[in-house]
């Protein structure tokens, strides 16, 4: 018995541990629609400060939780000031203008553009998942950032 565990002691002193796995670093989403064709340009323009502002207002909403709460109960005044003019003068018309559209249409416009530019899923997942054919989800994206674009008074090829 007492030779056994030697031994076992000796094989797990020679046994060498495994490196750690090297982390799986996803690209960038929006790179990878540009590299792919799919948006160019004032698109990739679009996307990026989609994102930026997107993030922006998330993170002041979690941010300023404790305010908003305390406002609820009466105890504080709301000041609430723009994020960002990009916010003021381009993300909300344009954000407006979509929701008007996907009444009309039933399109899920904002959906797409969040789930491709802010959560980084793929255009073949966003198809998969609304079972659509594929190629679908990226023209709809290429519309919006197009509109995004256009809207915001940068030159649309």
């Amino acid at each position: 018995m007492k030779h056994a565990r030697k031994a076992r002691r000796e094989r797990q002193a020679k046994a060498k541990p495994k490196p750690p796995a090297p982390k799986l670093r996803r690209r960038d989403a929006v790179q990878v629609l540009h590299e792919r064709r799919v948006i160019d340009g004032p698109e990739v323009r679009a996307a990026l400060e989609i994102r930026r502002v997107w993030s922006l207002i998330t993170g002041a909403l979690w941010a300023r939780s404790q305010r908003y709460e305390r406002y609820a109960r009466g105890t504080a005044e709301l000041t609430v000031s723009p994020v960002d003019d990009a916010y003021v003068d381009r993300y909300k018309p344009w954000a407006d203008t979509l929701t008007d559209r996907q009444r009309r249409t039933r399109v899920p416009w904002l959906d797409i553009v969040h789930d491709a530019i802010v959560d980084e899923r793929t255009l073949s997942e966003i198809d998969a998942g609304r079972r659509w054919r594929e190629g679908r989800a990226a023209d709809l994206l290429r519309e919006a950032l197009e509109l995004y674009a256009t809207m915001a008074g940068w030159e649309v090829a």
